[in-house]
């Protein structure tokens, strides 16, 4: 499995990486899930290995998705206030 992961920087904006590369860095938490989401879902059409994006934080662990599908996002909700992400069920393709 090819895990995506969204990791908060020091600065309060979000990272996506994966295989110990930094992917893209400085996004907002809303961005940050829609391009994890749609690298996943590009790397399993045409790799056909199972993806999924987990989102950390403060040393708390959160699947985001898994053979990644694209949940509704909840826009402007705050940084820190992450109880959204734990609630998002994701749907396999």
């Amino acid at each position: 499995m090819i895990v995506y992961t969204l990791k908060q920087d020091d600065d309060g904006q979000w990272s996506i990486r994966c295989q110990g590369s930094i992917l893209a860095r400085g996004l907002p938490l809303d961005s940050a899930i829609e391009q994890a989401h749609e690298l996943a879902h590009t790397e399993r059409m045409d790799s056909g290995r199972p993806t999924c994006v987990d989102l950390t934080s403060a040393g708390t662990h959160i699947p985001v998705a898994d053979k990644v599908s694209r949940p509704p996002v909840p826009l402007g909700q705050p940084i820190g206030d992450l109880a959204w992400a734990r609630q998002l069920i994701c749907a396999p393709l």
